[in-house]
């Protein structure tokens, strides 16, 4: 939603929004995504004046896209709690928006929370096997989109296949 332009932060926190999903599902020039090929070990440095920012105008870092190193920096820099709005755990199902331990245990010892996702994918070990063995899995399946759409937001919604919808 705010691109790559830290004024939009201002802006939806004087709307009144007051929570922000760092990264949807590719990265920015600020971020890795969970979903995408890391491009940026993390955050950059202007991913971490984002993050600021966001501390600044009161709204919560949602962390529930973004790879390993952008959560572990975002957790250094941001002097809030994180949240992870929909994320789950890998201990249940190795999904690559989903938290291991270790996250889990370094958000909550920052007074961070963590809400479970529901999808079977991120919850279901047997189930998320045979998705991606039908798709190629999500990191592949959303470069796939990518590639397809481009930068058309509006082509690039993101259902699941017919084969997998029973």
């Amino acid at each position: 939603m705010i691109g790559n332009d830290i004024r939009m932060v201002r802006i939806f926190s004087d709307l009144g929004v007051r929570l922000h999903d760092a990264l949807p599902l590719y990265n920015d020039e600020w971020a890795d995504s969970s979903t995408d090929q890391p491009a940026h070990n993390g955050l950059t440095d202007y991913g971490k004046e984002i993050v600021r920012e966001m501390n600044r105008q009161g709204m919560l870092v949602d962390i529930s896209h973004v790879s390993d190193k952008t959560f572990y920096d975002a957790l250094e820099i941001s002097k809030a709690p994180l949240i992870a709005s929909h994320s789950s755990c890998r201990a249940l199902c190795d999904h690559v928006r989903d938290m291991s331990d270790d996250m889990i245990k370094a958000l909550a010892a920052k007074c961070g929370v963590i809400q479970i996702n529901y999808e079977k994918s991120f919850i279901d070990q047997g189930y998320k096997d045979a998705y991606a063995k039908a798709t190629g899995g999500v990191v592949e399946l959303f470069a796939q989109i990518k590639k397809t759409c481009g930068d058309d937001e509006s082509a690039s919604a993101v259902s699941k296949p017919r084969s997998s919808r029973n």
